[in-house]
């Protein structure tokens, strides 16, 4: 149940909403990528809260140019 409810979260930030957290639910969700493979253009993804720190990961996304990334992965998070 609760991938499911990560997954809807992904599916609302791609579509430029700002979903509520599915574990606390505030609505203070961020996201970014990290580039992997510069040439495959592929890396991960992360979705969480800034309230409570839960935390969920996209493996294998394919990355565009206009992407969010990520220096550096947040802190305390809990997946």
């Amino acid at each position: 149940m609760k991938l499911k409810k990560w997954l809807n979260v992904v599916v609302e930030l791609t579509k430029g909403n700002q979903p509520s957290c599915p574990i606390c639910g505030k609505p203070t969700l961020d996201y970014g990528y990290k580039m992997v493979d510069e040439k495959g253009k592929t890396g991960f993804g992360i979705v969480w809260c800034k309230s409570c720190n839960h935390a969920f990961s996209l493996s294998r996304a394919n990355l565009k140019n206009e992407t969010k990334f990520l220096d550096e992965l947040p802190k305390n998070l809990v997946f």
